[in-house]
């Protein structure tokens, strides 16, 4: 029983020096790791800098001029086609979402008529717009790309038009 024993503890022993060998390999191994990985870029740069203080690389750099062109391929380049083709469509656009003053809805044309007569002497060149849909009559004024404007304008026309209302709709892009 006794050699047992014995061996039980000189296997423990070698476990733990195992151990312990291991712990300093793997010490030693992240030791050399870190000064490798230290060591080669420095050494890198210490050895560009030296090849550019020579004379003749320097004149080499200098007479080189390499252009980059990028690939059909490349996303920068697809993405400054799609940028180029919506700005087509922009400058091609004459209709945008904006604003109108509405200044009379109702089924009477000769208020209607009278309504775009009294927003023409108001507010000179303006856009005055009359529609019919059955069995009413629209007269809506400008075409106001900011409510602020909007509002301006229907400041100015709120005493011959008290139900004056801003309304959203599409509105004509003037150049």
């Amino acid at each position: 029983m006794k050699p047992f024993i014995a061996l039980q503890l000189n296997l423990g022993r070698q476990l733990e020096l195992f151990i312990k060998l291991n712990k300093t390999k793997i010490c030693f191994c992240s030791v050399i790791w870190l000064v490798f990985m230290w060591a080669v870029p420095t050494y890198a740069q210490t050895r560009a800098f030296w090849d550019s203080l020579r004379t003749d690389s320097a004149v080499e750099m200098s007479t080189e001029s390499k252009t980059y062109k990028p690939s059909p391929y490349c996303v920068n380049v697809q993405l400054e086609k799609f940028l180029d083709s919506v700005a087509d469509q922009k400058r091609k656009a004459t209709l945008i979402d904006g604003f109108r003053i509405l200044l009379y809805s109702g089924n009477d044309r000769e208020k209607a008529s009278k309504a775009k007569e009294m927003a023409y002497r108001l507010i000179r060149n303006s856009d005055v717009y009359t529609s019919y849909l059955s069995p009413t009559f629209k007269v809506r004024l400008g075409d106001f790309y900011q409510k602020t404007n909007a509002f301006l304008a229907l400041k100015k026309l709120s005493s011959a038009f008290p139900n004056a209302v801003i309304i959203q709709e599409i509105v004509h892009l003037k150049p």
